[in-house]
């Protein structure tokens, strides 16, 4: 048994809405219905993200992500998860490495992230969701596989 990191984006005008599609994407994706995946199926459910004022979604979840490769980077010296946990800000450090943490347990619920700006701007561009009202999110976490 192993774990592979997933990043699944999907619309919804509502978060459960979102999950749900990414949820049967993910399905679709792996050909499972449920067990060890590596993908969003994997997962129990999801847990919203409270992205603090002034901080944008994209970064918030690289700060996640960098602290989550410092965590479990092996094969990294020191001196990088260092640099990479030294890159989030000390003010921010305690609820990043809370998430970093859960997006790190295989059977956790995954993390939703409501996106904004570029980057909810290109995932929609690409579906047919260009135009309609609703929301993006980027659901992450770490899955069995």
């Amino acid at each position: 048994m192993g774990a592979t990191n997933f990043e699944r984006y999907a619309f919804g005008k509502t978060l459960e809405e979102a999950y749900r599609r990414a949820y049967e994407e993910a399905e679709d994706f792996t050909g499972m219905i449920d067990g060890e995946s590596g993908d969003l199926n994997s997962k129990p459910g999801c847990i919203e993200v409270a992205i603090p004022e002034g901080v944008t979604p994209a970064r918030y979840l690289s700060w996640i992500e960098k602290a989550d490769q410092a965590f479990t980077g092996y094969g990294i010296s020191q001196k990088q998860k260092d640099k990479l946990l030294g890159s989030i800000p000390d003010r921010h450090q305690a609820r990043v490495f809370t998430y970093a943490n859960y997006y790190a347990d295989t059977s956790a619920k995954a993390l939703a992230i409501k996106m904004t700006g570029r980057k909810a701007q290109e995932f929609r561009r690409g579906t047919v969701y260009a135009g309609k009202p609703g929301n993006v999110y980027v659901f992450i976490g770490c899955a069995r596989c």
